[in-house]
Order: C-alpha cells, then sequence, then structure tokens
C-alpha cells in the first residue's frame, strides 16, 4: 500500500513510469528474514547480479540463502534514487552500528555520504597487501589510465596530500627494485627533458642537494678515477655532441647540460658508461 502511495505521488510530480525502468529493490536473508541490502538500478537485472558487490555482501550470501524482492519499478532513476536513502535510513547501515544493511553509503548514486571506519580501511589494505596481479590484468590498469588528464586543481590536491609522508625502507626498496631494468621510451625521455627546462631550483633546495652530496654521501665517493678515464673525460670535454631526445647539436656536453637545465655530472658519467639513460652521442 506504501509503496502504490509513493508511485502515486511520483505520478502527480510529473513522474514518467511508462518511459523508465529504473527499479529500487532489497535483499533479504533467509536465516534471519532481515533486509541486508537495498539497492537501485537501471533494469531489473540489476537485482539479480551478484557482480560488483562488497565482501561483506558476499560473506552473508556465502552463509545463507537469500531473497529478492522488487521494492518499486518502472520509475525515473532520480526517484529511484529518492526511495533507496529512505530505504537505507530506515533499516540502518551496519558499518556505522545503526542497523541491519552492508550498504556503504546513504543512497542515492552510491557516493553520498561514504564513510569507512578506520578498521575498515585497514582490513581493505590488509586484504590488498600480497596480490599478485597477473602481467595481463597490470596492462589493462595501465591502459585504463593512459591518456588520463588532470585540473590543476586535481594536481594540487595531489601535491597537497603527499607532502609530509614519509616512505619506509621496505616500500623504498620495493620502488628500486621495481624501476631496475626499466628503459624509458625517447618519447619519454623527450618529456623529461621538456619538463626540466627552465626549471629554477630555490636557493633552499640546492643548499640541501649541496648538502646531501657532500663527503661520504656523494655517489662517487671514494671511487678512483684511472688517467686514462680523466684523458676520455678530458676529451668528451670538446666534442661535439648530439641531445639525441631533441636531434640538437651542442659544442660539448657541458655547454648541452647547461641550456638544457641537466646535470653534467650525471649525464657524461652516462655518456662514459653508455647507460641506457644516456640522452647523447658524440658526432
Amino acid at each position: 500500500m506504501k509503496n502504490n502511495e509513493a508511485i502515486n505521488r511520483h505520478l502527480e510530480n510529473g513522474g514518467d513510469l511508462l518511459h523508465n525502468e529504473c527499479i529500487v529493490y532489497r535483499h533479504i536473508r533467509c536465516d534471519k528474514n532481515e533486509p541486508f541490502y537495498i539497492g537501485i538500478g537501471r533494469n531489473v537485472k540489476r537485482a539479480y547480479n551478484k557482480t560488483r558487490r562488497s565482501n561483506l555482501w558476499k560473506s552473508i550470501v556465502a552463509k545463507t540463502d537469500y531473497e529478492i524482492e522488487i521494492l518499486f519499478k518502472n520509475v525515473s532513476w532520480e526517484f529511484a534514487k529518492e526511495k533507496e536513502i529512505e530505504f537505507i535510513e530506515l533499516y540502518g547501515r551496519r558499518d556505522l552500528n545503526k542497523g541491519t544493511l552492508v550498504n556503504f553509503t546513504d543512497g542515492g548514486d552510491g557516493s553520498l555520504g561514504l564513510f569507512r571506519s578506520e578498521e575498515t580501511k585497514r582490513k581493505i589494505s590488509e586484504s590488498l597487501k600480497g596480490i599478485n596481479r597477473s602481467e595481463e590484468t597490470i596492462q589493462k590498469i595501465k591502459d585504463s589510465q593512459s591518456g588520463r588528464t588532470f585540473s590543476e586543481e586535481h594536481k594540487l590536491k595531489l601535491s597537497e596530500s603527499h607532502k609530509g609522508k614519509k616512505l619506509s625502507k621496505e616500500h623504498r626498496k620495493k620502488i628500486s627494485e621495481g624501476n631496475k631494468g626499466r628503459t624509458p621510451t625517447e618519447e619519454t625521455r623527450l618529456k623529461l627533458s621538456e619538463a626540466s627546462k627552465g626549471r629554477k631550483l630555490s636557493e633552499e633546495t640546492k643548499r640541501k642537494l649541496s648538502f646531501l652530496n657532500k663527503g661520504k654521501k656523494h655517489p662517487q665517493y671514494g671511487t678512483h678515477v684511472s688517467e686514462e678515464t680523466k684523458l676520455k673525460l678530458s676529451e668528451a670535454h670538446s666534442k661535439k655532441v648530439l641531445h639525441i631526445p631533441s636531434n640538437k647539436i651542442y659544442r660539448n656536453i657541458r655547454v648541452a647540460c647547461k641550456e638544457l637545465n641537466l646535470v653534467y655530472k650525471t649525464e657524461s658519467s652516462r655518456m662514459y658508461r653508455n647507460s641506457k639513460k644516456n640522452q647523447f652521442k658524440y658526432i
């Protein structure tokens, strides 16, 4: 009776049931005869679909049978969202200790009132640890992110959220291992080069870099340079070089690094070692 009254109000307010197929439904667990989920969908199929359900929903379904009840059908999407909010408020969310529902939102398109306790966040984090994804899955994730652009506001928020965060030694080691053997494409090198052009370091940043590379902290500390190496480095300074990403010729490596805002010692070392990251070649 209440459902019919709600639909009548919907019609009186200008709603159109004939050209809408959205539904509002609930799942009822048979062992306790109580609703444990309220949902909406673009059609009836969603009520019977077991995909895209939370782990909590799946754990209940694994323990007991459940019944599906369509509360409203052939209603507009806006009306369905309104009813979903009302029913979730009526039965109460389990994660908020207010009722029996395993819904994680207050309803209305799945984002209104989203709240996860610290315990829930920890459990989600623990459940994702140690998952080994196949190469196919990794590639799909990469493809889904390619071409994605962020607004300047979004970039700023991401930057702010990472400030002050300290990575554990284990985390840093994993990042280091993951980057080993990776060879950036010419396109990537060119983008990195372009991004570095015109970039000016603040005096404070320069001071910090200088401090981090003093004495034993310097990566070349204790390295003995042979006379042969010194001669090669000396000759390299007087040879013309080609900057591979931009295909531009420079008088020597030092001049090139100065104009491209690159670190001279790093680039000359890469050339000498014929590193995969080398951006120059002699001509």
